[in-house]
């Protein structure tokens, strides 16, 4: 005689206990608005970053800006006194098509006194163009003037 397993019929073997079935494992993954907020802290993160980026590129690009005024001031103001710039009383600018754009202003000094001495008050401006009113740098010294009698 032998003995099958039918369909109907359980196959002999062991006997097991009726054990309690495990709670169902919650279901792995993430839900949509789950996604959708990590997408949107991501994105305010994004925003956060590229404006402090783009500050801090405006802010590198000024302080350029003002290093490079500086530095044609500076230039400028030894050029004083030369042929290119005499030490006596006037104004002198650059070309017009030369950028940045300087003008040196040369005053006689005149002391607290009202007395006037052989020194020339030496004023050298810089700005982005000829006709603009924004200052890049403004550069003052005291330069010996040719004497006076």
């Amino acid at each position: 005689m032998s003995i099958g397993c039918s369909v109907q019929s359980i196959c002999p073997g062991p006997m097991q206990p009726d054990l309690p079935s495990a709670p169902a494992a919650p279901e792995a993954g993430f839900t949509l608005i789950e996604t959708l907020v990590a997408f949107v802290i991501m994105a305010m993160s994004a925003a956060a970053f590229y404006q402090s980026w783009s500050v801090s590129t405006r802010g590198l690009t000024r302080a350029e800006e003002k290093r490079n005024a500086l530095m044609t001031a500076a230039s400028v103001l030894e050029r004083v006194g030369t042929g290119e710039i005499p030490a006596r009383p006037g104004i002198y600018s650059a070309e017009p098509e030369e950028i940045p754009h300087w003008r040196v202003d040369i005053t006689p000094f005149t002391d607290e006194n009202g007395t006037t001495l052989s020194l020339l008050n030496v004023t050298v401006t810089v700005t982005p163009q000829e006709s603009s009113q924004r200052e890049l740098a403004h550069i003052s010294s005291l330069r010996l003037g040719p004497d006076r009698p």
